[in-house]
C-alpha cells in the first residue's frame, strides 16, 4: 500500500496550452531508475523514501547540525544565499540555508517523526522506520541513502512564526544539484534555483503566500507563485547586483529547470507550463534590462505589482 499519494482536483484545461517539456531531466531520472531493482522501487513507494529527508529538513531545529551542512556547491550556494540577502529589501536575516539529510534513512527516531508527520500511527511509524534502517544502507541501488532521486528537491518553508522553533529556511536537495551537474548546468543551476526558492521567502514576507493560500491552493494560485519566482530568479540572476549572469545561460539552464512537472494542470502544484515560465523569466531579464540607472533593484512589492499586471499575457494560450 502507498501511504502517500496525494488527491487533486481539475482546475485548468490542458487541451488549451501548448506543453512539450524538455526531455533531459526525464532522460535523466529513467536512467537513474534503470539502476534500480524491482525492489528498491517498491521500498520507495511503499515507505515513502523520496519523501522522508524533506519532511525530515522541514522538522528539524538543528539546522547548523552535521547532518544538514551543505556538501555539492556549497560556497556557491552560500555566496548566493548573502546576495539574496543583500538584494531583495525585506528582512531575510531570520533565514537559514542548509541541505537535506541523507542520514535519516539509519535515525530511526527522526524517520518516526517525519512518518508521524505524514499522518501514520505510531506503531506503523515505528516498523516502517525500522524496516528503512534495515534496507537502505544494505542496498547498492539506493547507494545507501545517497539515490539522487531520494533528495530531488529544493524549497522553501516556513511556519509563519507557528512554531518559534522552527525557522525559516531554503533546503537544498543533493540529488537535485548532481542532476544539473550530471546534465552541464553547474556553473548556474545552483544558484538559479536557489534564487527561484529565496524568492518564494520573499512572496512570504509581501503577503503573497499565506497560512491561508497555503490551505487552499489551487493550481492557478500556485502558478503565480511559481512564475513570479521564476520572474525574480530571472531578475536576480541578470542583475549587475545581483549575479550579473548572461541571459543565454539563464535561459539555457530554464529550458531543463522549467521543464519539470510543469504539464500537470490539474495538480495544485502545477507551475505553468515551459513556455510561460520561460515567458516568465524572460520577463524579468527584460525588466532589469530596460532599468535605468541599471544600478537600480526594483522594490520588491513593485515588481511583483508589474508582474500581475504581466501575467495574463505570460499565460496566455498563444503566449
Amino acid at each position: 500500500m502507498d501511504h502517500f499519494n496525494r488527491p487533486f482536483t481539475r482546475a485548468i484545461d490542458p487541451t488549451q496550452y501548448e506543453c512539450t517539456p524538455d526531455d533531459a531531466v526525464d532522460v535523466w531520472m529513467t536512467a537513474q531508475m534503470a539502476r534500480l531493482s524491482e525492489q528498491d522501487r517498491q521500498v520507495i513507494q511503499e515507505a515513502g523514501l523520496d519523501i522522508l529527508p524533506a519532511v525530515d529538513a522541514m522538522l528539524t531545529t538543528d539546522v547548523t547540525g552535521a547532518s544538514y551542512a551543505l556538501t555539492r556547491h556549497a560556497h556557491d550556494l552560500r555566496k548566493t544565499f548573502t546576495k539574496c540577502q543583500r538584494f531583495w529589501d525585506i528582512d531575510g536575516s531570520d533565514m537559514t540555508l542548509m541541505a537535506m539529510s541523507t542520514d535519516i534513512y539509519t535515525d530511526v527516531e527522526r524517520m518516526v517523526r517525519a512518518y508521524t508527520e505524514l499522518g501514520l500511527d505510531a506503531a506503523t511509524s515505528r516498523e516502517l522506520a525500522e524496516f528503512v534502517k534495515s534496507y537502505v544502507p544494505s542496498s547498492k541501488g539506493l547507494e545507501g541513502g545517497h539515490f539522487p532521486l531520494l533528495s530531488f528537491n529544493a524549497f522553501a518553508y516556513s511556519t509563519f512564526g507557528q512554531q518559534p522553533q522552527i525557522v525559516d529556511r531554503i533546503v537544498m536537495g543533493e540529488g537535485l544539484l548532481r542532476a544539473y551537474d550530471e546534465l552541464g548546468f553547474g556553473d548556474v543551476a545552483p544558484q538559479v534555483v536557489l534564487a527561484h526558492e529565496y524568492a518564494h521567502h520573499v512572496q512570504m514576507e509581501i503577503g503573497m503566500i499565506t497560512p491561508d493560500t497555503m490551505a487552499s491552493s489551487t493550481p492557478e494560485g500556485t502558478r503565480r507563485t511559481e512564475l513570479h519566482a521564476d520572474a525574480s530568479a530571472a531578475y536576480f540572476a541578470s542583475h549587475p547586483k545581483g549575479l550579473s549572469m548572461q541571459t543565454k545561460r539563464i535561459l539555457a539552464f530554464g529550458k531543463v529547470f522549467y521543464g519539470i512537472g510543469d504539464c500537470q494542470f490539474a495538480s495544485t502544484g502545477h507551475h505553468g507550463t515551459p513556455k510561460q515560465r520561460h515567458a516568465a523569466a524572460m520577463w524579468g531579464v527584460q525588466v532589469q534590462e530596460s532599468t535605468r540607472p541599471k544600478s537600480r533593484i526594483r522594490p520588491t512589492r513593485v515588481l511583483r505589482d508589474e508582474f500581475d499586471a504581466k501575467l495574463p499575457e505570460l499565460i496566455a494560450p498563444d503566449a
